[in-house]
């Protein structure tokens, strides 16, 4: 026997109204309460109290009462006799009922009908899951209207209301002055009583039927692989198709949950390992029986106190479908790819395509297996160099270099997923080259041969445009490797390879390594920025360091590009970018910065010859270099001396003596602080009178690169030699505004002489000073 049927048993005097506490019954008198106990009995859970759920009041307070729902176990429950004790005993773990007597000790005992058990059950169903204190209140009113309205009216009227039967006048009455709900909770309350009220009074129900159906299975258009599912059935129901040998379309799934009936359930056939394509399919579904609600509520019992009821859900009758389908699904399959080569690729790096995988016109949709789709591979071959775009054709011209192959299968999960080819061969020359793609039915596997035409071949067309990719030109430069300050600099580009079509933009940019002096030294240093590694110059080519930007040049064809002349530039060393860009903003090639071909430096460097011994016939020569500017790591300075009867004469001979190289100090120098060397020295062989000796410096950067050049004859790197039978005199001209040097004997004959070669000089000063342009060896 069941707690509840004990508790009917055991009600008597026990019970009384919480402000009716006068009206006592006598131990003997017994409140018989029938009800039925439905034939589903679900199971005992351990007895516990029925807590406060969601409302307003106090249970465990007679003069307060409590408002809203109990929690019973894992939902809420409410009451449905009015004015019985509050549920504060343990409750037992509810026993679905069919069956139920509302009692009520001033309005009369009610047996409820199938509808209002199906009434209280679609309330607590529908709205019960709702956490609000208003929502559990509102239902507290509605559940006892529905259970035993004259209960609920004689309730209300023990607590001092006066009026008619109206759940929101009921709301306002018991919540109006209520802590913790007041005016405003009242209002609500009543109102959302009154909707659900409403509501509920329009269901009922459900009718008993015996649930019936089939599963009808239909073909779309011409692909044999798709299709489509109907449950069909003499009820109102939903459940749940399970598919064999096809999937559920929109889920990629055999199974489809919540399906209704007659509606179309997109289908796509599966492809089995072996033999044709064959579908049926299972359903289990529950009826609604018309949409109506189980006759039926949990009702928890509390020890002789209040039974609280709870929802029992929908009425369901489950019921199982099948189908077959009836046609012979035969398919036609025929794979295509499409594809999307990288539009430009360097040289040194692999050719790649992006191939995604479709169906021609007029196939059927892509096979699917059991697990997945099913997998197609196909042959990519890159062909070129072409010096051109290749003209598009269907067929590949049969003298076309292979640049690289690749081959690609398609995704398990979704052909149209792109998948990346990458060639087995890297670019190794300038130039177009272009991706052509085959699928042929020998290349599948066993299975997948089933469902594709008998010799099945596909290849995409040559050439075309979105399978072309260039291999832009190479771009080597040199720039000018030395300059005085307020001369002009340049750099040049050599361009080889194949050009866009079209045509790129060619561009130059000069930045200036800036420096600073030391306080602390007075040296000039570079500005390097904390934490830069030695050596590394890349942080100097920005914005702020750009002396100078060429115009931009459209090229068509490789060649060698001039940036044309800078504007004049400071001392410094100078660093070079060049930069090819596609008419479309692609970056063909651009220059790294700091590296040596793409360095300039700006320095001043200022001779003159020295001498000494000049009485002797064989006297001691040298030259000395001022050097202002900037000065690169590992520079030397070589000096050269040439002589002969003229300067031009000189100029036009072998060296007499050449310098070991002097190895230079690297720094940036100004003229209050500049770097000073010296060559060795030597001794000249015999000097016949009027001989001429003049000294070119030769300065090199740590690669080689000449970055500065004396011309040859100038007057401050030149000697000449005046002997008479009483004079040797050598005169040493220009030189740190050093008068001319005479050492004289014999008079007046002697100093003639030495006027005479003074003479010479100064015009042969004005006929050799020039510039000597700086080119590198």
């Amino acid at each position: 026997m069941s707690e509840i049927e004990n508790q009917v048993r055991a009600r008597g005097g026990g019970t009384r109204h919480r402000f009716r506490a006068a009206v006592q019954k006598a131990a003997a008198t017994l409140a018989v309460l029938a009800f039925a106990v439905a034939a589903m009995v679900v199971a005992t859970a351990p007895a516990h109290a029925a807590p406060a759920g969601l409302g307003y009041g106090n249970p465990a307070d007679d003069a307060l009462g409590w408002v809203g729902s109990y929690n019973v176990g894992s939902q809420y429950a409410w009451c449905v006799e009015p004015g019985i004790e509050a549920p504060l005993a343990s409750t037992d773990g509810g026993t679905l009922v069919a069956s139920f007597v509302s009692r009520s000790e001033l309005a009369g005992d009610r047996v409820l009908t199938a509808d209002d058990l199906a009434r209280i059950n679609a309330v607590t169903s529908t709205f019960g899951p709702t956490q609000t204190a208003v929502e559990h209140a509102a239902l507290y009113f509605v559940v006892q209207a529905i259970a035993n309205p004259g209960g609920l009216q004689a309730d209300v009227e023990a607590r001092g209301y006066s009026g008619a039967f109206d759940l929101s006048a009921f709301a306002n009455w018991r919540l109006f002055s209520m802590p913790g709900a007041g005016p405003a909770a009242a209002a609500e309350v009543g109102q959302r009583a009154e909707e659900i009220y409403a509501w509920a009074m329009t269901q009922s129900a459900g009718p008993s039927v015996v649930p019936a159906g089939q599963l009808v299975f239909d073909v779309t258009g011409e692909d044999h692989s798709s299709g489509t599912v109907t449950a069909v059935a003499n009820t109102v129901s939903t459940g749940t198709i399970t598919l064999t040998g096809a999937i559920f379309t929109a889920t990629g799934t055999s199974t489809l949950a919540g399906a209704a009936l007659d509606t179309p359930y997109a289908i796509t056939a599966i492809a089995p390992e072996d033999g044709p394509m064959h579908v049926s399919g299972e359903a289990l579904f529950g009826s609604t029986a018309g949409g109506g609600w189980m006759a039926s509520v949990y009702a928890y019992a509390s020890n002789g106190q209040q039974i609280v009821a709870a929802g029992a859900g929908v009425a369901t009758s489950a019921f199982t479908m099948t189908g077959e389908d009836p046609f012979q699904r035969e398919p036609f399959f025929e794979p295509v790819v499409a594809t999307s080569a990288s539009t430009y690729v360097r040289p040194g790096e692999p050719f790649v395509d992006a191939v995604s995988f479709g169906v021609a016109e007029g196939s059927d949709a892509w096979v699917q297996s059991s697990n997945g789709y099913r997998q197609i591979t196909a042959q990519g071959m890159v062909y070129g160099p072409f010096a051109t775009h290749p003209a598009e054709s269907d067929a590949v011209p049969a003298d076309a270099p292979i640049a690289g192959t690749a081959t690609v299968t398609s995704s398990l999960t979704n052909p149209a997923e792109a998948v990346t080819a990458t060639s087995d061969q890297v670019a190794s020359a300038s130039g177009f080259y272009t991706w052509v793609w085959t699928i042929n039915a020998a290349d599948q596997g066993p299975i997948t041969q089933l469902y594709l035409p008998d010799g099945y071949a596909y290849q995409d067309r040559f050439g075309q445009v979105v399978e072309t990719s260039l291999v832009g030109p190479t771009v080597t430069t040199q720039a000018q490797p030395g300059a005085k300050p307020g001369a002009s600099i340049s750099d040049t580009a050599i361009v080889e390879g194949s050009l866009p079509t079209g045509g790129a933009e060619l561009s130059f940019d000069a930045y200036r390594v800036p420096v600073v002096q030391d306080a602390a030294i007075g040296a000039w240093v570079t500005a390097t920025p904390e934490g830069t590694e030695p050596g590394d110059l890349s942080w100097v080519c920005t914005d702020a360091n750009r002396v100078w930007s060429s115009e931009s040049q459209l090229i068509t064809t490789a060649g060698e590009y001039s940036s044309g002349p800078s504007t004049p530039v400071e001392a410094g060393t100078h660093l070079w970018v060049e930069r090819l860009v596609t008419l479309d903003g692609h970056v063909l090639a651009e220059g790294i910065c700091g590296i040596p071909n793409e360095t300039t430096f700006v320095l001043d460097v200022t001779t003159v010859a020295q001498s000494r011994d000049l009485t002797s016939a064989t006297p001691t020569l040298w030259d000395t270099a001022r050097i202002t500017g900037a000065v690169p790591e590992g520079a030397t300075v070589v000096f050269e001396a040439f002589r002969g009867e003229s300067v031009e004469a000189a100029c036009a001979t072998t060296p007499i003596f050449t310098s070991e190289p002097v190895v230079l100090t690297a720094g940036f120098y100004d003229s209050v602080a500049p770097l000073e060397v010296a060559s060795s020295t030597f001794q000249a062989a015999p000097l016949d009178s009027g001989t001429v000796v003049t000294w070119v410096e030769t300065t090199r950067d740590a690669d080689g690169r000449i970055i500065s050049k004396g011309a040859c004859g100038e007057p401050s790197e030149t000697v000449l030699v005046a002997r008479t039978a009483a004079v040797v005199a050598v005169v040493a001209t220009g030189g740190f505004n050093m008068a001319p040097i005479v050492i004289a004997a014999g008079g007046i004959a002697g100093l003639s002489v030495i006027a005479l070669a003074v003479m010479l000089l100064a015009r042969r000063r004005a006929a050799v000073r020039e510039e000597v342009a700086v080119t590198s060896e």
